[in-house]
């Protein structure tokens, strides 16, 4: 279950036999993907890092445990801002980036647990209260001056509420 950004959230679950899977979610790296088969190559994420706030430092914190991590994904700050406007109408309170993060982690889980047939848990949190992003992650203006565009984000968000679905890897 995604326990929270790579930055910190990589913390041993409680003592339990077998420990369940963990996972956690990043930011891209500051450098371009390279191209898939067929698709051009991704735009480079901006040299600073991730806009969300909090994730996207150029290292990770000290009481990151990687060994208790048995996945990460990495997730565009366009993805992220998608999952957090989607969170915020689902749960009718308002989110930050970083949860819009997880929560783009955690349904890719969910999906692909689905499509695997396996049932379980999956755990995430709610990092932090969107309130103070009115004039960012929440604001069409700014986002479209980032240069980031959250529809087909959204658009695989809604078809996951749907029908349960997420695009492969």
């Amino acid at each position: 279950a995604p326990t929270g950004g790579g930055g910190g959230g990589g913390r041993p679950p409680p003592a339990r036999r077998p420990p369940p899977p963990s996972g956690g979610v990043l930011p891209p790296p500051p450098t371009p993907h390279p191209p898939r088969a067929g698709r051009a190559p991704a735009r480079p994420p901006p040299p600073r890092g991730s806009r969300i706030e909090g994730i996207g430092r150029p290292t990770v914190e000290a009481s990151f445990l990687p060994s208790v991590v048995d996945r990460m994904v990495q997730v565009p700050d366009a993805a992220s801002l998608a999952a957090m406007r989607a969170g915020s109408a689902v749960l009718g309170r308002l989110v930050g980036g970083s949860t819009g993060t997880n929560l783009w982690g955690a349904f890719g889980l969910i999906a692909q647990m689905r499509a695997a047939g396996r049932t379980g848990s999956v755990v995430t949190l709610i990092c932090d209260p969107g309130d103070r992003y009115g004039d960012t992650y929440y604001s069409d203006e700014w986002v479209a001056a980032q240069g980031l565009d959250l529809a087909p984000h959204l658009a695989t968000i809604d078809r996951f509420l749907t029908d349960g679905t997420w695009p492969a890897a």
